[in-house]
């Protein structure tokens, strides 16, 4: 205490260093946790637990009995733990015109548990519900991507989609 009273200027200059290392400490230690909150809740986004099988083509054209069936999906259901979502999708590259724009994209078509395994982020609209899936709807997702080149993201919702080879 004597050394503290007599040289308060290096005193000052201590305690400051100890006041800054420690806050630096805690901050490193909070911008890492919040880093790995963020990363893990990608991961999550995409599916951690995710079992994923395709049928690679490679440019040929392959037999049907190589396609996954919906009998496919109910058997899986059948040996999965009770409660794991099982889906399906096939994907396929379109042309299609949204807002008078000739766009680019895959189509992807899912089965109705697909929102639930990918735990999509729908930032305008909403995820397809059962009744689409039962009324086998017309209806789709757009990529914001998509929606802003169709040149108005707002168009997106509620518009109207042409795709010449599914008509």
């Amino acid at each position: 205490m004597g050394a503290i009273a007599a040289d308060k200027l290096k005193a000052s200059l201590t305690t400051l260093a100890v006041l800054v290392g420690s806050a630096a400490i805690v901050l490193v230690i909070t911008i890492a946790s919040v880093g790995k909150g963020y990363v893990v809740s990608q991961i999550e986004g995409i599916g951690a637990n995710l079992a994923y099988a395709s049928l690679s083509r490679s440019g040929s054209v392959s037999p049907l009995e190589d396609e996954l069936t919906p009998d496919d999906l109910v058997a899986l259901r059948q040996v999965l733990p009770a409660g794991s979502p099982v889906a399906g999708t096939y994907d396929t590259p379109i042309d299609f015109t949204l807002g008078g724009q000739m766009l680019h994209a895959s189509l992807v078509g899912v089965t109705p548990d697909f929102g639930e395994i990918r735990h999509l982020q729908i930032t305008s609209g909403r995820y397809f519900d059962a009744e689409d899936f039962r009324s086998r709807s017309e209806v789709c997702l757009v990529t914001d991507r998509v929606a802003h080149g169709s040149g108005s993201y707002d168009s997106a919702v509620g518009g109207t989609i042409h795709v010449d080879q599914f008509r």
